[in-house]
């Protein structure tokens, strides 16, 4: 067999995609890739089934409701759903490799303006604690005196995404469930935490190391340069985990 068949095959054996490896829960799932891109909402359903046989779009939902399935922005600045346990984790040992950061911070995103809109977040989230929709949080921070725009082409649309994005990277909030195909943002205070992982703490070449290990089990096989594809981060960094 070529090579290169070999290896496709054996990364659609990775993926969960033959009955093998198959998953028995939506949770299960998307823990086996680590992380499973979810940019478009109404894929997400069909991204997790084809994986985990039998199952339904209301119990990908549910799993959402309970709390175990978030959607949020891990890496790459893209959007991504990772189990809870995960979300935290993931996003700090990949912190140090945010690029839209600078962007935001451009944006006159600094600290403080994000602070802010997280603490308008939490209190229109005290009245609501299911979560709120995208239109509501906009409200709650145009309430609060947060300059946001909802026009998406205009430069003060990008701030108001590039705050969104900072509120999820920074760990104040993360989507959740979901009401008439929106996920919802909830509070990601409550979601497992992972201190020590982040770059310049003691636990993070070790974090490193597992994560190359899961995204190969979950996307093998691999090499340095797919893991760095993959995290955004470099292929120094990538080889080394």
């Amino acid at each position: 067999m070529p090579a290169d068949l070999h290896a496709s095959l054996s990364r659609i054996v990775s993926q969960g995609l033959v009955s093998a490896t198959c998953a028995h829960s939506p949770v299960e799932a998307v823990e086996s890739l680590l992380a499973l891109q979810g940019q478009l909402v109404s894929a997400i359903p069909w991204a997790i089934g084809v994986r985990c046989p039998g199952s339904t779009r209301a119990q990908v939902e549910e799993a959402f409701a309970r709390g175990e399935l978030v959607r949020s922005w891990p890496m790459r600045g893209t959007v991504h759903v990772t189990s809870a346990r995960d979300h935290h984790w993931l996003r700090r040992v990949l912190r140090h490799r945010r690029a839209s950061e600078r962007r935001a911070i451009e944006l006159g995103l600094v600290d403080a303006v994000v602070e802010r809109a997280a603490a308008a977040s939490y209190a229109v989230l005290e009245t609501a604690p299911q979560g709120v929709s995208r239109a509501e949080l906009i409200e709650a921070w145009q309430g609060a005196g947060i300059e946001v725009i909802s026009s998406a082409s205009s430069e003060a649309g990008l701030r108001r995404r590039h705050l969104m994005m900072r509120l999820h990277l920074d760990g104040f909030l993360t989507s959740g469930p979901v009401r008439a195909g929106e996920h919802l943002l909830i509070d990601a205070r409550s979601l497992p935490q992972a201190p020590g992982v982040a770059k310049g703490e003691a636990g993070h070449e070790e974090a490193l190391a597992l994560l190359a290990a899961r995204y190969a089990w979950g996307h093998g096989p691999i090499d340095a340069a797919d893991l760095a594809r993959w995290t955004g981060l470099t292929v120094t960094e990538a080889r080394r985990a």
